[in-house]
């Protein structure tokens, strides 16, 4: 507990640093660029255009490629992602 307590005033600092607003404006702008990357590549959104999250990504993956795969893919370029099995 007292290295999460440490680790998140550090990240506060930091924080107030860069600036609220500043941090607000760059979240969105990570979200947009990185939702517009995944949809030229093909993939489809789950949240319909309107109802989009700028930090929370939810897309349909393709078929015809395991999950597992999907999963590594993003993995090797540190990207940590949650997978749901189809219904």
């Amino acid at each position: 507990p007292t290295d999460a307590l440490r680790d998140f005033h550090e990240i506060s600092v930091e924080t107030m640093k860069f600036g609220i607003p500043e941090l607000k404006q760059a979240q969105i702008e990570l979200g947009r660029v990185t939702r517009d990357t995944l949809e030229s590549k093909g993939l489809t959104s789950v949240a319909a255009p309107g109802f989009q999250a700028p930090g929370v990504l939810v897309f349909y993956s393709p078929s015809g490629i395991e999950n597992l795969t999907m999963m590594n893919n993003f993995k090797s370029q540190g990207l940590q992602i949650a997978m749901v099995r189809g219904l």
